[in-house]
């Protein structure tokens, strides 16, 4: 499986916010997959993870990545250690929608805290639209490695439908535009499609029974799906699509 292969998801986040020389939160880390290329030019990278297995595999790669500024914290987003004003820039990057929605507002009011006035706030979460899965057939003469549409001839085989996680990101989406509630006020907001893309139809179907985000295939979509690879004279993929929203707010 290749994850964003043409990166989208960095290249929007740099578009949304410029943390260079800035102190910034990371407000659910995980592995540190984003802070190792985005905290190259912060003055200081706090990424905090309260998963101590994320934290861990986060704390193995950390020799290995050009990221001086990136200091790991074990914390909760819900009751942050840090003093009032102690960052420019708070980030909750795919994890403001992981929290019980009733916990996604007094985060949002947490973050706030330790934002400077003038900080900015940015989120990242998944829409709750349901997920198009498609079959992408490599153009005549695309090179085989190719990550942009424009390498393939795409094909919809229908939607799947909405899993556990949809509800929170319903959920995150409300708190987010609530936030002005809060003493934020909206700045910018931009999307993107994320995309997985899966070389058969084991390795889709693994993944999707690993993340409950995702609800599962029907019958005919499997269908659909083994056939568009059966008769596919080209190089395809199966790939889904993950419709993203981002926002920047600033603290009033």
């Amino acid at each position: 499986m290749r994850v964003d292969p043409a990166n989208l998801e960095l290249a929007h986040l740099r578009a949304l916010a410029d943390f260079g020389g800035w102190r910034v939160l990371e407000i659910g880390a995980g592995d540190g997959r984003l802070a190792w290329d985005l905290a190259r030019d912060a003055a200081l990278w706090l990424a905090l993870e309260p998963d101590l297995a994320e934290l861990g595999a986060a704390a193995r790669a950390q020799p290995h990545m050009n990221a001086p500024a990136v200091r790991l914290l074990a914390g909760d987003g819900r009751a942050l250690s840090l003093p009032a004003a102690a960052v420019d820039v708070a980030c909750f990057t795919w994890s403001l929608c992981c929290l019980p929605p009733a916990d996604m507002t007094p985060a949002l009011a947490e973050a706030r805290r330790v934002l400077r006035p003038g900080g900015r706030l940015v989120d990242i979460h998944p829409a709750a639209d349901p997920l198009p899965l498609a079959l992408w057939t490599l153009r005549p003469g695309a090179p085989e490695a190719g990550v942009g549409p424009e390498d393939y001839e795409a094909a919809v085989l229908g939607e799947l439908a909405t899993g556990n996680m949809q509800p929170n990101f319903a959920a995150a989406t409300a708190a987010i535009a609530a936030a002005p509630a809060l003493g934020f006020t909206p700045e910018a907001a931009d999307q993107f499609e994320f995309r997985l893309f899966f070389d058969d139809l084991d390795e889709l179907s693994g993944h999707l029974d690993e993340n409950d985000e995702y609800g599962l295939p029907s019958d005919d979509l499997l269908e659909a799906a083994l056939l568009g690879l059966q008769r596919a004279t080209r190089p395809a993929r199966l790939v889904l699509t993950q419709p993203v929203l981002l926002t920047r707010l600033v603290r009033a």
